[in-house]
């Protein structure tokens, strides 16, 4: 992602992780945020607004998103929401097997151009195709309601 510098801190098996969705959770407490819709395959973009300075609550959510399988823990606007990401959290991910990235907020970049960016990855990939394939799939499904 280029709109932020990124520093992937824990990255067990990496390249067997598939991500197929990202999502932006976000809570007062951990029971608020898994109580979402967490996908298998799912990368989640958080800045810990509601537990900021509830280290123990971050854990608990990395344990859980582990649980449930996603792909990636993407804390984002490190140094504005949270001043640091705190070392047991890095070793709770690096216990579960959980990709952790952390986005430092030296350019303020807002949520929208994270999923955004992340998005047109997932969709276009390094290559044009995909414009293609949704173009031909867009077609389809005008041509189908004729």
């Amino acid at each position: 992602m280029s709109s932020v510098k990124w520093t992937p801190i824990i990255r067990p098996n990496i390249d067997s992780k598939n991500i197929r969705s990202i999502t932006v959770l976000e809570g007062t407490k951990p029971a608020d945020i898994l109580d979402e819709t967490v996908l298998v395959d799912q990368m989640i973009v958080t800045g810990f607004f509601g537990i900021r300075d509830d280290v123990e609550a971050q854990c608990v959510m990395a344990r859980e998103l582990a649980k449930r399988q996603c792909s990636a823990l993407v804390v984002h606007a490190v140094g504005r929401i949270i001043k640091s990401v705190d070392q047991r959290l890095i070793d709770t991910c690096a216990e579960e097997g959980m990709v952790l990235i952390v986005g430092r907020d030296d350019a303020h970049v807002r949520l929208t151009e994270i999923v955004e960016e992340v998005t047109q990855k997932l969709f276009f990939g390094a290559t044009n195709a995909g414009n293609r394939l949704i173009s031909n799939t867009v077609f389809d499904l005008l041509n189908f309601q004729k």
